[in-house]
């Protein structure tokens, strides 16, 4: 803890020193580079936990993790107007870091499970690590969507909302796109689940959110995008629809 507490003031103190990378900015880039130094450092106690065998130094890393996360899902929705520049910012290197932290940390859960207390087995599942990864990579790319949008005021100074909102949309549906093609090839049932209920909300937001404002050039670019994404889905589906019920009673 003394040496989380340690880093942590010496990172922002640095930034607070040389005003990094702007005298208006460098707080919450600080901020940001501190939830990846949390995700970092947690990860690494976590590991040691499992090395050394030891739970109360696993729960610590855990925690560490914890905190960076949250910390960096409630700096994205307070600083969402940051001048920031579009996907090169100390926001996507925060996400970055916390996604692969939440990856790595779901593989050393799978590898290691047999070590786990009972508690930790009920409560660290390596579901809930990959979920969160998901979930955390999600927002970061609806974020930088959105800022990559306002930053190039794309197409006008006027509709560039539009297109921000019809970017978020596709965003989405693309995203499901990927996590249903993982689901098939590496057989997680989750994973399908996942991408369906994404592609649902996507829809859900075109449907009823989207057409409310978008002009007719953005309604017809959204309408070919998620129909030609559907078309893939379901040429999926068909495809391989009596493997998915084969592997199904011995998937996680």
């Amino acid at each position: 803890v003394l040496t989380v507490l340690a880093l942590s003031q010496e990172v922002y103190a640095a930034f607070a020193r040389w005003q990094f990378p702007s005298p208006n900015e460098w707080n919450t880039a600080a901020w940001f580079a501190l939830t990846a130094l949390w995700g970092l450092t947690g990860l690494t106690i976590f590991a040691l936990g499992l090395r050394w065998n030891m739970p109360e130094l696993r729960w610590t890393g855990i925690f560490t993790y914890s905190a960076g996360s949250i910390t960096a899902l409630w700096l994205s929705l307070v600083t969402i107007t940051t001048d920031f520049p579009p996907l090169i910012n100390f926001r996507v290197l925060a996400f970055s870091v916390l996604v692969a932290v939440s990856t790595t940390t779901a593989f050393l859960l799978l590898r290691h499970e047999g070590e786990l207390t009972p508690t930790e087995q009920d409560w660290c599942k390596p579901v809930t690590f990959g979920t969160a990864a998901n979930l955390l990579a999600l927002w970061l790319l609806t974020l930088e969507t959105y800022n990559l949008f306002r930053s190039l005021q794309f197409p006008s100074s006027e509709a560039w909302r539009h297109a921000a909102q019809l970017g978020i949309s596709v965003v989405w549906a693309l995203y499901a796109a990927a996590a249903l093609g993982v689901g098939i090839v590496y057989r997680r049932r989750l994973a399908r689940w996942f991408s369906l209920a994404l592609f649902g909300l996507a829809l859900f937001k075109v449907f009823l959110v989207d057409l409310g404002f978008l002009t007719l050039p953005f309604r017809m670019g959204s309408f070919l995008v998620l129909g030609l994404i559907l078309i893939g889905v379901a040429w999926a589906y068909s495809r391989y629809g009596e493997q998915l019920r084969e592997w199904a009673a011995g998937e996680q």
